[in-house]
């Protein structure tokens, strides 16, 4: 044993051969090697990252490094599976125990989560990193600043009108469609300029989006409106912190009021130290390249060139992304991890319980099955609801067939490709059921006057269906992959 596995410790290996004599169903998922050596590698690819991602201003080569992850996880999973399938499930090896069938798919499915989480490190790094270098609250307050200062610095070349738009709402005889009437919008120029008038047509949605950019308006009458949009204020700034309501960047309109509208001159020699000080802080030579500017306007182009505003924006969104990357949805990657897990491992698992043709011809019959079904949704135009329907009968008619497996007395293909999709597809059955009763909802308008947290119903959907998964495994999937694979050929 020393010979063939150099690189695991004593204490393992004997750990592994008391397994191999006490319990062989369990050592033959190898989670405990698998566990060891995901450990190792994990602690290297860190200190690997660590070392290559400690500037979190720079553009990192993370996905570089997550994608050569990726392949050592792939290579890793592949040696894992031809050690798992030496051993035929159906034979007897030592004891056996009433629950091995559900501990060992447990074992794939924590092993198979170790493979899946590897691709991670690197981003949990960088982000660690970033994290640990700057906080949020910090970055924010220094876009604030910068902005502010630059303003303070550059009062005399900077503009202080705001551009004005004069909108008349009136009732118009162009229709789209029959028996419609529309709400049209008349644009007229800015009222400071002396361009001449234009006249468009637009929209009730686009007013709305219009109306989300203002800065200020003025309601005139029900039909007249005067829409008033700050020039550039803001050089610097993130779009991670945009839709934070506890982190609040300046907008220009802020600014304005903060730095413009009550202007007093400042000590400038103070805020030339300030600047360099966010330079010193933030910028990176490699980030700055001669793209001319980062807007259209003449006095930000040259702001933005003055104080090396390119390069110190880009370091503070490198570091806002480094931050954010991984830890910013947690229930995403949560939802990521679990499903991709899931279905490996239940492939792993039918795999092993099946033969090789069975398990194939399976995978064709699922992508054939929802190809029609796709097919035939869009044909006969039919809602959402008639995909879920669609599903339950195929779960349900698969179930029929796989439950003749008890009474049958020749091995039939259809029989095992049947007992391989309901064994893959009974996880997601309570997903279906509520996915059906939320649209349901939504088609009848029940929602109207109900504040429902839908969000809820799935997270238990998808843990009342692993449970299932794992309550029907032993008593019934076990049984049926047993009398199905020890039945003679047709």
């Amino acid at each position: 044993m020393n010979s063939d596995r150099p690189f695991v410790p004593n204490f393992l290996q004997k750990f592994d051969k008391k397994l191999l004599i006490t319990n062989p169903t369990v050592w033959s998922v190898r989670t405990h090697l698998v566990l060891y050596f995901v450990l190792l590698f994990t602690i290297v690819i860190s200190l690997f990252c660590a070392a290559l991602l400690q500037d979190a201003r720079a553009d990192n080569s993370v996905a570089t490094i997550t994608s050569f992850v990726i392949m050592i996880a792939i290579i890793g999973f592949i040696i894992w599976l031809k050690y798992l399938l030496r051993f035929n499930v159906f034979k007897r090896f030592g004891k056996w125990h009433s629950a091995d069938g559900l501990v060992t798919y447990l074992l794939i499915f924590f092993t198979t989560l170790l493979f899946t989480f590897l691709p991670f490190i690197p981003s949990i790094v960088q982000s660690t990193i970033a994290n640990v270098t700057y906080t949020s609250q910090e970055l924010v307050n220094d876009i604030n600043e910068i902005n502010s200062t630059a303003n303070l610095l550059e009062y005399d070349k900077i503009p202080k009108k705001w551009t004005a738009d004069t909108f008349y709402i009136f009732k118009s005889t162009y229709t789209v469609k029959p028996n419609s009437t529309d709400t049209i919008w008349q644009y007229n120029v800015p009222i400071n300029t002396t361009d001449k008038a234009n006249n468009f047509n637009i929209s009730d949605k686009d007013l709305e989006e219009k109306l989300l950019y203002t800065d200020s308006l003025i309601k005139i009458n029900d039909s007249n409106y005067i829409l008033y949009k700050a020039p550039q204020y803001a050089y610097v700034s993130s779009y991670r912190f945009l839709e934070n309501d506890k982190l609040k960047i300046l907008s220009n309109k802020e600014l304005y009021n903060a730095v413009i509208k009550n202007y007093v001159k400042p000590n400038r020699e103070q805020l030339l130290q300030r600047m360099a000080f966010f330079k010193s802080k933030y910028f990176l030579k490699d980030n700055e390249y001669d793209y001319g500017s980062n807007t259209d306007n003449d006095y930000a182009n040259a702001i933005v060139k003055t104080y090396s505003l390119y390069s110190i924006d880009r370091g503070i969104n490198n570091v806002a992304e480094a931050q954010s990357w991984f830890f910013r949805d947690k229930i995403w990657l949560i939802n990521l991890l679990f499903y991709f897990t899931l279905s490996l491992s239940l492939l792993v698992f039918i795999f092993r319980h099946s033969t090789t043709k069975t398990f194939f011809l399976s995978i064709l019959t699922a992508v054939i099955l929802s190809i029609l079904s796709a097919l035939f949704v869009v044909i006969t135009s039919k809602n959402e609801s008639a995909i879920f329907i669609t599903m339950f009968v195929y779960y349900v008619l698969f179930t029929v067939l796989a439950l003749t497996i008890f009474n049958s007395t020749t091995k039939s293909l259809v029989q095992g490709i049947s007992l391989n999709l309901i064994v893959f597809f009974t996880p997601i059955l309570p997903l279906l059921c509520v996915g059906y009763y939320v649209q349901c909802i939504y088609e009848y308008n029940e929602f109207k006057n109900n504040n429902i947290n839908t969000s809820l119903y799935y997270i238990c959907a998808e843990v009342v269906g692993f449970v299932l998964l794992l309550i029907l495994i032993e008593p019934l999937f076990k049984k049926l992959y047993r009398k199905w694979y020890a039945l003679p050929e047709a």
